[in-house]
């Protein structure tokens, strides 16, 4: 355990991992496995507030410090160096064949919310949260949307893996079992009962397609061009441990990568290629069932996209809103050295020169720089190749990206990001009721609708008060700026979030798109950029350009995969200048002052205020007008005229 020396806590020297949420993360689960005074376990359904939250232990330092008494390390020193063999200590009861896997069970089930892990609708629902999929473009197989084409290899004929035999070509996104992490096993988690497809035996080989994505801090495509063969291509470890040359199959066969070891001389760790020997100990679990993966090692720790890892639901929250910190190894280097702070910040000049110089996170955000992975798989249906179409038919979540044709690169989509620092205390209140799950974003309650049994191409993300079974509001959902249609939320009687929308200035847009497209020569009509709306105070307007960025190793002519593509803001403002506008915007002076306009007590020149629908009812079953609730007419108003124009709301 760590000592208070001298009034001094080493261990506030040791890391900036050590302050973070994830490392609050790994000590509770620390904490469960290996000791009997476990952290809370409900964590996901409670009060952010309670002191043995894991909300409350990763904003406490305080609670952090008193932490690492439960959890037994070795030698600890400023940067770490046996930080591998910490992160990879091996079970309290080593696994064997005969491991007794129900000892373990009541663990896991702690941390769902109610339900089994296994086979639970919670389970459903994250089984289509994408990421890397487990042989298929998008996934176990699922039904999704039968496009365009099928999904199409750098040279231009189908890889004949991203299809499959319903009829249906582009599967919904999922997780796999890929240990997504600083120590990923390929061959181990793709290969065998550990990979299983719905409805089809297990696949030992990656996707060509996906072979191009980043898989978090794991092995990464370098093919050097297009024009070279499957055999040319070569893994490069994002984490400086060497390259993995391909030879024999297809790229991408796991059983043509060798696993990764680890060994010790004296403080050195190296890492090594090839079968254990009696000095390498093993970073994975070699006696493991396939359902369960342990959660205390290095891998399973970063990675959510373990469909086994208890904690996912609450890591796919906090990695979606970009609150889980990740230690970028700029240096690539394998030593001490590795993580340094002056590293710990993104620079645009290093990725766009050199793709080497600087390794992606994973998932969640690092200094602002929103996660490319979840960017790419939201636009919809991407190519690996130009021939292919994003098809707006099939949008991604917050996404409206134009469509594309033959070789077009210049295209760009508006992405809808928060725009302020969410905190875990702003989350709360995981809710999953039959195919939706939801949850307390600040003043917002986000809903994903649909995933046990999703639409053809909807894979969705809306907020409370939106019904994509309405033609408008579906509209709404995929329009470009819909924060331009929102005014404004309460809680109803039943305590639920409502919100008012008007779709007037979504389909204003939408005229101005289709005027400018009209008059637009270009093959691609992505029009001028839209004026801002007061309500977009509240986000950072990103946008992806596709020429922006591209491999050092690819010519410009080649079309890369939306994950090596820049994510830049287009215009930043502080978090200071975004909590100064919103307290502007919602200041109650301001406020009584626009209600007072709109009721016409302040004999101002205000305009005809507009009528506007709600979504659900407020106040009784005939209430459709919030105007009529405002102004006093009740349910019994509903016809009044009395309307309300809550925009300067």
């Amino acid at each position: 355990p760590w000592e208070d020396k001298n009034g001094k806590d080493d261990a506030k020297y040791i890391y900036p991992y050590r302050y973070s949420g994830m490392w609050a993360w790994q000590v509770y689960n620390w904490s469960n496995k290996l000791t009997d005074q476990p952290l809370s376990a409900d964590f996901v359904n409670e009060n952010a507030y309670q002191p043995n939250s894991l909300f409350a232990a990763i904003l406490n330092p305080e609670l952090l410090a008193a932490l690492p008494d439960k959890v037994k390390y070795g030698k600890e020193n400023e940067f770490a160096a046996n930080e591998y063999e910490r992160f990879n200590q091996k079970l309290t009861v080593a696994p064997t064949q005969g491991t007794n896997w129900s000892h373990f069970s009541p663990t896991l089930s702690r941390f769902s919310t109610g339900f089994n892990l296994v086979g639970s609708v919670l389970d459903q629902v994250l089984d289509y949260v994408p990421w890397i999929g487990n042989g298929y473009r998008y996934g176990n197989n699922h039904r999704g949307v039968d496009d365009i084409t099928a999904p199409q290899t750098s040279a231009g004929s189908s890889s004949g893996i991203s299809t499959n035999t319903s009829g249906s070509r582009s599967s919904l996104p999922t997780f796999s079992n890929i240990g997504v992490g600083l120590k990923a096993n390929v061959k181990a988690t793709l290969g065998g009962s550990q990979t299983m497809i719905t409805g089809g035996s297990p696949r030992r080989t990656l996707d060509q397609a996906n072979l191009q994505l980043w898989t978090g801090a794991g092995w990464r495509n370098d093919k050097a061009s297009s024009g070279q063969s499957d055999d040319h291509t070569k893994f490069t470890s994002a984490t400086g441990m060497g390259q993995q040359e391909q030879s024999g199959t297809s790229a991408g066969n796991p059983d043509s990568l060798k696993q990764d070891k680890i060994s010790k001389s004296g403080d050195s760790l190296t890492t090594q290629d090839g079968n254990a020997m009696e000095q390498q100990e093993a970073t994975n679990y070699t006696n493991l069932p396939p359902n369960l993966t342990p959660t205390a090692d290095w891998p399973n720790a970063l990675s959510f996209t373990n469909k086994n890892n208890a904690q996912r639901a609450q890591l796919f929250l906090r990695g979606l809103l970009g609150s889980i910190p990740v230690l970028v190894n700029k240096s690539g280097q394998d030593d001490n050295s590795k993580f340094k702070a002056e590293d710990q910040k993104w620079s645009y000049t290093d990725l766009q020169s050199d793709q080497t110089k600087l390794n992606l996170p994973a998932y969640g955000e690092v200094n602002g720089l929103l996660n490319p992975a979840l960017v790419e798989t939201y636009f919809g249906n991407t190519r690996a190749s130009g021939s292919g179409s994003n098809t707006t038919s099939s949008p991604g979540i917050g996404f409206k990206i134009p469509e594309q044709s033959g070789t077009n690169t210049t295209s760009k989509a508006v992405l809808i990001t928060p725009g302020l620092a969410w905190t875990p205390q702003d989350v709360g209140n995981l809710v999953v009721s039959g195919t939706t799950v939801s949850f307390q974003l600040g003043g917002w309650l986000v809903t994903f609708t649909d995933f046990v049994k999703p639409r053809a191409g909807y894979l969705g993300l809306q907020l409370s008060g939106l019904d994509a079974s309405d033609s408008d509001q579906r509209e709404l959902i995929w329009a470009p700026r819909p924060w331009a249609a929102f005014r404004g939320s309460w809680v109803n009687r039943l305590g639920r979030v409502e919100s008012v929308w008007d779709l007037k200035g979504v389909w204003a847009d939408q005229a101005q798109l289709a005027a400018q497209a009209a008059t637009s020569s270009a093959t691609t009509a992505t029009g001028a950029t839209l004026p801002e709306h007061p309500n977009a105070l509240a986000y950072q307007i990103s946008y992806t350009d596709k020429d922006s960025y591209k491999a050092s190793t690819q010519g410009s002519g080649q079309n890369n995969s939306l994950y090596l593509h820049l994510i830049k803001p287009k215009k930043v403002e502080s978090t200071t200048q975004l909590d100064q506008g919103l307290k502007n915007l919602l200041d109650p002076n301001q406020v009584r002052t626009k209600l007072r306009q709109s009721f016409g007590t302040d004999h101002s020149t205000q305009p005809q205020p507009q009528s506007l629908k709600t979504t659900t009812p407020v106040f009784g079953a005939m209430s459709g007008n919030l105007g009529s609730v405002l102004s006093g007419g009740g349910a019994g108003g509903a016809g009044s005229t009395n309307s309300v124009d809550l925009s300067p709301v």
